[in-house]
């Protein structure tokens, strides 16, 4: 056993949460072919649910447990649907046992699972759609989102009737800390604690992701395998990433044990199809919930992700609204602006403030190219340009934000009182190229955990496998935090890329006008040139003319002697050549006006050579 360092916990991110090949033992899964109705796979436990040994169901036509009116109803609705719900009778079963049944779509098959169906004195008289209703009503009497949170863990506590409640939000480093929470009396207090990003690694976020609401009812409780492991048509094991009953990791079941856990309950808490947080639930000892409850949760979900996301919106319009005031001023100043280094510098002069005030940070620079215009607390240029070189543009990326310079760029160490924590926008343009960068100084200051994050343990079993191992402990830790800065909220990060797309907007339509008035010169160029060409073509044949008549009449007089004569011919087709010249350049203008047109003539291929040969 040794410690493991936070940076390599994703090498051990082995629990694939899809293909668990086992379910938890409180209900009975049946795999059924989609195209035959006949039961391919099923769970170990079917003797005690169904009365039938699971060797017996397989092969067997579904007709064979369920009534075809049943079965017809299953299949007409999947057909459009993707999940079915509803109360299953089986012939099989001997005494009068109705099951919860739930069907969904995966790999060209149906999965069923199967939870006995009983009403209880505890919820015969539950009114459902009230809890639901009472549930809504109450949220909405408030408008602030720390009370927002705090009423849902207290609504979703009476529903449940959970030990306790809580609403876990995921921060930008892929931590997370307990914002609400309601509990019982006898017990501590998680609020306000912060837990580490490997807690719930990425695997399982992505699971958490798909918005069904997951219950564990006894952690004790052994797994059920699955017959046969893969799916026999497909060969490949069997997706239960949508099944309510898959079993769970065994580092998790770990994770609860060491907090004291017996049964838990998780609701999904989404922002834009992703993992915001989530709602847990904690019970001290077994506790099952009825699908209704679930249901109920799962809506409720839903409706709060939209409440909080709502709340947290509200929180944003005043960086929207500061952008606004940016977008207007920067297009003001573009139409005045003919240069680009006026621009970056009328930029920094009335929005460096802005800018400031928008990401709350201590400095900013502005670069275009190699030049670097400051404000506020900055590091030194060359130091910045540093950074631009060897640091940013290797990463190639839009926006780049850390609150820890120097674990990823150990150089910083001599700037990290000024710049423990970057946000930088980068973009480029007509061959330049642009930066955004917000600094913020090294900050102490005191996190409390929920137990010691880097006490978390890799255990190497007997066949070499290493899996994580949670720590034991989670009383109140506190740890004063060095060498990094304030952390970047996501309403900052949000605004840093909606002011980058302003000004790619602002830079592209400057560098349009740029091309526009380079192509409006080279037009004019274009125009000067041929008229030059014109003129100057009828200057040229006019004394290239007289010397070719003037040769020709000498070439008449026959008193000339032979050497003087061959003189005369070498004035002549000289001049000739030059008139050729002279027209093909006249050609060349109307090659670019397109006027050009290909002529095939017949020539004398020696006489060519002969007279390249006297020239």
């Amino acid at each position: 056993m040794r410690n493991l360092s936070l940076n390599d916990y994703k090498k051990y991110e082995n629990f694939d949460f899809r293909y668990p090949g086992s379910i938890q033992p409180h209900g009975v899964l049946l795999v059924i072919d989609i195209k035959t109705f006949t039961i391919i796979q099923v769970s170990e436990n079917t003797k005690r649910f169904l009365g039938v040994k699971p060797k017996t169901l397989l092969g067997k036509p579904l007709t064979y447990l369920m009534y075809l009116k049943q079965i017809k109803n299953i299949k007409n609705i999947l057909e459009n649907n993707n999940h079915f719900v509803d109360i299953i009778k089986l012939k099989k079963k001997k005494y009068d046992t109705q099951f919860k049944g739930i069907f969904h779509r995966v790999q060209d098959s149906i999965i069923g699972e199967l939870e006995t169906f009983k009403l209880n004195d505890n919820n015969k008289n539950i009114d459902y759609y009230k809890l639901f209703q009472d549930a809504i009503i109450n949220t909405g009497k408030t408008n602030d989102l720390k009370k927002l949170s705090a009423k849902i863990t207290e609504e979703i506590r009476k529903i449940t009737k959970f030990d306790r409640v809580l609403i876990y939000r995921f921060e930008n480093d892929g931590s997370g800390v307990v914002i609400a929470e309601n509990k019982r009396e006898d017990i501590e207090s998680y609020l306000g604690l912060h837990y580490p990003y490997y807690d719930i690694p990425n695997p399982a976020r992505q699971f958490f992701s798909k918005k069904l609401p997951r219950m564990i009812p006894n952690i004790h409780d052994e797994p059920i395998p699955i017959l046969p492991r893969k799916h026999p048509l497909k060969k490949k094991k069997l997706d239960l990433q949508n099944a309510f009953l898959r079993s769970i990791a065994p580092c998790h079941i770990e994770y609860l044990k060491n907090m004291g856990v017996t049964a838990s309950f998780n609701i999904s808490l989404l922002k834009e199809n992703k993992l915001w947080g989530l709602i847990a639930c904690h019970h001290y000892s077994p506790k099952y919930v009825i699908y209704e409850i679930r249901k109920i949760c799962e809506l409720l979900g839903e409706i709060f992700s939209l409440k909080l996301m709502y709340e947290e919106e509200k929180s944003f319009r005043q960086y929207r609204q500061t952008i606004k005031e940016i977008n207007k001023r920067i297009k003001e100043e573009l139409s005045k602006n003919k240069n680009k280094h006026d621009f970056i510098d009328n930029i920094i002069q009335k929005n460096g403030d802005s800018f400031l005030k928008l990401i709350s940070a201590r400095g900013i620079a502005i670069c275009l190219d190699n030049k670097i215009f400051v404000k506020g607390n900055t590091p030194k240029k060359k130091q910045i340009k540093a950074l631009i070189n060897d640091f940013l543009l290797p990463k190639k990326k839009d926006v780049f934000f850390t609150d820890i310079l120097t674990e990823s760029y150990p150089i910083s160490r001599k700037i990290k009182e000024i710049a423990s924590g970057i946000l930088a926008i980068s973009l480029a343009a007509n061959n330049s190229t642009y930066h955004i960068i917000w600094f913020r100084p090294e900050q102490t200051y005191e996190v409390q955990w929920a137990g010691n994050p880097y006490d978390v343990k890799l255990i190497t079993d007997s066949q070499g496998n290493t899996e994580l191992c949670p720590r034991n402990s989670f009383l109140q830790w506190k740890e004063i935090v060095t060498g990094k800065s304030l952390p970047w909220k996501s309403l900052e990060i949000d605004a840093a890329e909606e002011l980058r797309g302003t000004l790619l907007l602002a830079v592209l339509g400057y560098s349009q006008s740029i091309l526009e008035e380079t192509t409006r010169k080279a037009n004019q160029a274009n125009l000067a040139k041929g008229q030059f060409l014109a003129k100057m073509s009828h200057e040229l044949r006019t004394p290239l003319n007289a010397i070719l008549g003037f040769a020709q009449i000498i070439d008449r007089d026959n008193s000339l002697s032979s050497e003087q004569q061959k003189y005369v011919g070498i004035i002549n087709r000289s001049g000739e050549h030059l008139l050729s010249l002279i027209n093909d350049v006249l050609e060349m203008s109307r090659i670019e006006a397109g006027q050009l047109i290909l002529h095939q003539n017949y020539f004398d291929l020696y006489k060519l050579i002969q007279s390249v040969q006297e020239l």
